[in-house]
C-alpha cells in the first residue's frame, strides 16, 4: 500500500484507501436546513463520519439531525462557530475534513464529491465551494467570497496548522485560507450552481438578522491585517511566522 503523502506535497497522487474523512458541520439553531445538509453528506461513501455540533441550539436542530442519521456533539451553551468546528475535527479525529454550514440549501453528493476528490487526489490541501452568482461576481469569487466559504475541504494538518486566535466564533474559515498562504500550499474554490443558504435575516428577521452580519464582518475583519502582513512579507522575502 502506498503511503498518505505529507499534505503540503502536491506532486503525486495520493491513495485515499487508509485516510479517513470525516464531515463536521457546526449547528446553531439551523432546525429548518440541518437534516438535508446530513442527508446530502451521507451520499458520499468516502465520508465515513457525521458530526454534528449543536452550539448550544434551543430549537430541534439536535433531534433532526440524530434524525436524518449523524452524530450529535451538544455543547450545552454557545460557544462559537470556530470553537464548534474545533471540537468536531477533535470528536471525530479525521486525515481530511469536510465543513459544512447547517444553513446551506439544496446542498448535492455530487457537490460535495467536486471538492472531496481534488483532496484525495493530492491535487490541493483545500477546496472551497461557493455559490453561482453570475459570471462577472463568478469571477472574482475567488478573492470576496471563497475565503469565508463555510463548505470546504481541508487536510487535518491544515488546520491544525492555523493559530488559536483564529479558532474564534467567525474567524475559523478566514484562519484557514491564512493558513494555506502562509504554508505555501494550494487551494481551490469551485462554483457550485444550485447551491444555495439561508441568510440570517431570513432566519432572525430584519434586525437580528442586520445584527448578526455585522458582528460576523467585524469579527472577521479581525483577520485582515493577517493577510496584508503575509503579502508584505511574501513580497519582501521575510520568513513569515
Amino acid at each position: 500500500m502506498i503511503k498518505k503523502q505529507k499534505w503540503g506535497n502536491q506532486t503525486s497522487p495520493l491513495t485515499h484507501v487508509s485516510l479517513k474523512v470525516a464531515a463536521v458541520i457546526p449547528a446553531f439553531n439551523e432546525e429548518t436546513s440541518v437534516g438535508e445538509v446530513v442527508k446530502a453528506i451521507k451520499g458520499v461513501k468516502e465520508i465515513k463520519e457525521i458530526m454534528v455540533v449543536d452550539d448550544g441550539s434551543t430549537d430541534q436542530t439536535a433531534v433532526r439531525a440524530k434524525n436524518a442519521g449523524a452524530e450529535v456533539l451538544s455543547l450545552g451553551i454557545n460557544q462559537g462557530k470556530g470553537e464548534a468546528m474545533r471540537r468536531g475535527v477533535i470528536a471525530t479525529d479525521p486525515d481530511i475534513v469536510v465543513f459544512a454550514d447547517a444553513d446551506l440549501l439544496n446542498l448535492q453528493p455530487h457537490h460535495i464529491q467536486k471538492l472531496l476528490m481534488p483532496i484525495l487526489l493530492g491535487q490541493c490541501s483545500m477546496t472551497t465551494g461557493t455559490i453561482e452568482r453570475g459570471k462577472r461576481i463568478n469571477r472574482i469569487n475567488h478573492h470576496l467570497e471563497a475565503p469565508f466559504s463555510g463548505l470546504r475541504v481541508v487536510h487535518r494538518e491544515l488546520w491544525e496548522a492555523v493559530p488559536q486566535r483564529f479558532k474564534k466564533n467567525y474567524l475559523a474559515e478566514s484562519g484557514l485560507y491564512w493558513a494555506a498562504r502562509k504554508s505555501h500550499v494550494k487551494s481551490t474554490n469551485f462554483i457550485l450552481p444550485g447551491l444555495l443558504h439561508l441568510t440570517k435575516v431570513e432566519k432572525q428577521g430584519a434586525a437580528k438578522g442586520v445584527l448578526g452580519y455585522l458582528k460576523m464582518w467585524l469579527q472577521i475583519g479581525f483577520s485582515f491585517p493577517y493577510h496584508l502582513l503575509i503579502r508584505f512579507k511574501k513580497r519582501r522575502g521575510t520568513k513569515v511566522v
